[in-house]
């Protein structure tokens, strides 16, 4: 025990180790496998499917990183932004598509659209986490966002 909190100096900081590594595989499984999907709106589905799929696999793991990450404990704030941002980018590239296409975002689009949908996510995450819903629900609720997020985006470029 003694060795363990030598290279951490609390149990948030060990479990947000972790979170880097599921993050890392998250991040090279996309990678691989990129959400499939001819538009931005089914390929985010596709990602937060993916990403939420991959975070049930270990359920337990998931809640005690959860927990973590909301503790507020301002020794792990730093890593916690790491972890937005990275999840931020993941989103990024699942609404932006493959290299050669054409983005219909500009880039300040693109951040604050991935920025708020991975806060949602986390939001449904955190209500999963204390017994609220469901996984379905989780997905639910990032659908809907991505939907009406999407659809004002689309309204603003008429305007």
């Amino acid at each position: 025990l003694g060795t363990v909190y030598k290279r951490f100096r609390s149990k948030e900081e060990m479990l947000l180790a972790a979170m880097e590594l599921m993050v890392g595989q998250l991040e090279r499984s996309v990678k691989k496998d990129p959400p499939l999907g001819t538009t931005p709106l089914e390929r985010v589905n596709g990602l937060f499917a993916v990403l939420t799929e991959h975070m049930m696999q270990r359920p337990h793991l998931t809640r005690a990183v959860l927990r973590a990450t909301t503790s507020g404990d301002a020794s792990v704030r730093d890593k916690v932004l790491r972890f937005h941002s990275r999840m931020v980018d993941l989103v990024a590239g699942s609404l932006r598509g493959v290299e050669n296409e054409k983005s219909s975002f500009n880039p300040s689009q693109l951040r604050d659209l991935s920025n708020l949908l991975q806060q949602v996510w986390f939001a449904a995450l955190v209500g999963w986490m204390g017994g609220l819903h469901d996984v379905q629900e989780v997905l639910r609720q990032v659908r809907w966002a991505a939907l009406w997020m999407l659809r004002g985006l689309e309204d603003c470029a008429v305007v």
